[in-house]
Parts: structure tokens; C-alpha cells; sequence
């Protein structure tokens, strides 16, 4: 792909502070946290819309605070439900692990909530204003200069501000371009130059609204968690290769759930659009490199869990 001249935009480019790479969870918060302390930011994501995720968040005591001190929490309260308890079975339905989890707010302040990805992301979309947001923004090259930090995207734009945060997840194009920098100068620490490791396939997926007579754990007025141990272990697990979802759905249909009598992964996957389903190939590392100059990286910027 040929390299796009950058032009920059008009004068107004220069007061922004703050670039966001990201308008996923973690550039929004940074978002809705500046604009509550007057910080002039704009937000910068490659996609062209916001692309709904069928999965849910738990939300603990390390962040429940903060969404209490900016407002937001009686939002998330109204649109998730408290976890009270997490059950880890095998495949065989076997439970091993039994945890507890009420106790929590007695000594941390917060009980545990779990809420649906797209609910969460609506609550803190409606922190920022809309304008801040830009959208088809893809960040390929950053400059750093004692002045402040350029960024260039592809489609030929170009923005400058006072600082430069990577919030575009396990794939950032800001760390990307940072550490191309780094290396360069043969500052990039070893570490950082390996390859990610990758440890496991997830499959995601949100169902419509159940009914309780099928599923009667819906009756409870807490959430339960309950996690289903692996049919293959790291020693039977021969090859790597790229799944369609619905390919690993039918592979997995007949997995037996300890939610009901009978019911079967299958039951599930019928309660569930299509569009709902994704497969996450699941890859570990920590960086050690999370800043430089002007730029910094957060979240899966930073860290890589999962893809």
C-alpha cells in the first residue's frame, strides 16, 4: 500500500491535548475523565462504527469506584446484576471450584456486577461528546518533537497535540509505531521484540432475553458465573489454525450445562444471533515498554490477555 501524503487539518488540530488511539472501553473512560477536568481531547478510531461485541464484563472493586466518583455508577447498576457466587465445572459437570463472592462488599465497598459489553460501552459513549469522536481514523506513524506529538492516519490526515495515548487494543498501531521508533535507535528492550505466545480460543457469544422455566437459575436475583473446564488439555492440543465461530460451535453443541436439566451448549446457541457469536484467539504478554517521549499505551496497548 503506497504511503499517504499527511496534510495537516485546520488551526483547531493544534489545541487538542490530548490524541486518543481507541474509542473501545478504555478510550472512552480516559475520555469521559478528561472532559470532567476540563482536558481538551479527541478520540481516534479506525473503524468506521461502533461494532456490537457479544460478550459481558465483570465489573470488581478496582473500578466500581471510579465509575461511582464520575456519576456513571447508578447507570451500571440499572444495566448489570451482582455476582454473588462463580462455579468452575470440568466437562463432565463436576464442580471444582466454588467461590464466593457476597462478602465482598463488606470489605471492599462494592459487590462484583456483571454487564453486557454493549451496554457498558453505551454508558460511557454517552460520557463524550460526540464531536470528539472521530471515526475511520487509523493511526499508522506518530512524531514526537519538543514541541508536542503528530499523528498521521491512513486515510492522508494528520493531528498534533501535547500527548498521544495508544488505547487501540492487543494490536496497537501506537505501539506499533513506537516501538518501530524505539528499535531503531536500538532502545527496545529484548523482551519486547518476541513473539506473543498464544494459549487457548474463547467463543463469546450474548442470547436474547431466556425464559426462567427453560433456564431456572434466571430466577435468582444475583448472577452466577459458571465456567466450563477445557475437553482438551495443553499436551492433546497438536496445531494452530484459523476457525470460523460456527465451525467451533458445532463442535461444542453437545457440551453439557450444569444451568438446567439437560441443557446442552446447544440450547444456548439457538438463544443467540449470529452476528452475536465470535471467536477470540486467546494470546498472553506483558510489555515492558509502555511509554516514550510523548507517547503512552494503555490497557491491551499495554498488555496483551486476549485478542
Amino acid at each position: 500500500m503506497p504511503i499517504p501524503r499527511f496534510a495537516l487539518e485546520d488551526d483547531a488540530a493544534f489545541e487538542t491535548k490530548v490524541l486518543i488511539s481507541g474509542a473501545g472501553l478504555g478510550g472512552l473512560m480516559l475520555g469521559a475523565l478528561l472532559e470532567r477536568a476540563g482536558i481538551d481531547f479527541a478520540i481516534y478510531e479506525q473503524a468506521d462504527r461502533y461494532i456490537r461485541i457479544g460478550s459481558a464484563m465483570a465489573l470488581t472493586a478496582n473500578v466500581l469506584p471510579l465509575l461511582d466518583q464520575i456519576g456513571i455508577l447508578p447507570m451500571v447498576l440499572e444495566k448489570s446484576k451482582p455476582v454473588e457466587k462463580v462455579e468452575c465445572y470440568n466437562e463432565k459437570l463436576k464442580l471444582f471450584l466454588p467461590l464466593q463472592y457476597h462478602h465482598t462488599e463488606k470489605f471492599a465497598g462494592y459487590l462484583a456486577r456483571v454487564i453486557p459489553h454493549p451496554n457498558l460501552y453505551d454508558i460511557l459513549y454517552s460520557q463524550v461528546p460526540e464531536h470528539k469522536i472521530l471515526w475511520g481514523k487509523k493511526i499508522i506513524r506518530i512524531q514526537d518533537d519538543h514541541d508536542g506529538v503528530s499523528i498521521g492516519c491512513t486515510d492522508g490526515t494528520s493531528y498534533r497535540g501535547q500527548v498521544v495515548v495508544g488505547a487501540d487494543g492487543a494490536h496497537s498501531g501506537v505501539r506499533e509505531s513506537m516501538y518501530k521508533g524505539l528499535n531503531e535507535k536500538g532502545e527496545l528492550p529484548r523482551p519486547d521484540k518476541e513473539d506473543v505466545s498464544f494459549n487457548g480460543v474463547c467463543l463469546l457469544g450474548e442470547t436474547k432475553v431466556l425464559k426462567a422455566d427453560k433456564f431456572p437459575q434466571l430466577r435468582e436475583s444475583s448472577s452466577v458465573i459458571q465456567t466450563m473446564g477445557s475437553l482438551q488439555t495443553a499436551e492433546t492440543i497438536t496445531r494452530w489454525k484459523s476457525q470460523p465461530a460456527g465451525d467451533m460451535c458445532e463442535a461444542l453443541k453437545d457440551l453439557p450445562l450444569p444451568c438446567g436439566e439437560n441443557l446442552t451448549l446447544q440450547d444456548l446457541m439457538e438463544e443467540t444471533s449470529r452476528e452475536l457469536l465470535s471467536k477470540i484467539m486467546h494470546e498472553e504478554r506483558f510489555f515492558q515498554t509502555w511509554y516514550s517521549g510523548r507517547a503512552v499505551l494503555m490497557g491491551d496497548g499495554e498488555r496483551i490477555l486476549q485478542r
